[in-house]
């Protein structure tokens, strides 16, 4: 489980969502890669040719990395109303 600012997450997923392409015809390219290492978050977004990665400090132990939609991890994180945000993947 991590803990991370809800409002530095949404800066880092708006970040990385640049490089996402709404339209693709290759379905994953609409996606957003989360992966937490070391304390950091990192949400990365690829169109392929770039990619682009938005970082931020958490709190907590590492999850398993996972991709989301871009416009629903937006949606997603944007309706949380609490100042952070909790998360964690099971094994």
């Amino acid at each position: 489980m991590v803990t991370v600012n809800r409002q530095e997450l949404m800066e880092a997923i708006g970040r990385a969502a640049r490089a996402v392409n709404n339209r693709s015809t290759v379905p994953i390219m609409e996606h957003l890669s989360v992966e937490v290492r070391e304390d950091v978050l990192t949400v990365t977004g690829a169109d392929g040719d770039l990619f682009v990665q938005g970082m931020v400090g958490v709190i907590g132990g590492e999850t398993e990395p996972f991709c989301a939609h871009a416009g629903w991890l937006k949606t997603v994180v944007g309706g949380i109303t609490t100042p952070t945000v909790h998360f964690g993947t099971e094994k």
